[in-house]
């Protein structure tokens, strides 16, 4: 018999947003206080990006200063800044 934890569904994000960062576009997710950063693929899907932590204290409003300091080196004259997407 499988133990009801696993049969529950995955707890729902207190915060998402996505965010175009020169050219990728990126999802931020906020759960049980702390954020994670995904890469978003063309056909919807995601990879979480594991290098990057986001700090814990960091406000939503910094989110987008943050990651255009985190991935400044992919920075082109087609995409030049961060972009919050929604």
């Amino acid at each position: 018999m499988q133990k009801a934890e696993s049969r529950m569904k995955p707890e729902a994000a207190e915060h998402r947003s996505y965010y175009d960062v020169f050219g990728i576009t990126m999802r931020v997710e906020r759960r049980k206080g702390q954020w994670r950063l995904y890469s978003v693929l063309t056909e919807g899907k995601s990879s979480p990006v594991l290098d990057v932590s986001i700090p814990d204290g960091l406000r939503e409003d910094e989110l987008a200063r943050f990651l255009d300091d985190m991935f400044h080196e992919f920075t082109s004259p087609a995409y030049d800044k961060v972009r919050k997407l929604r």
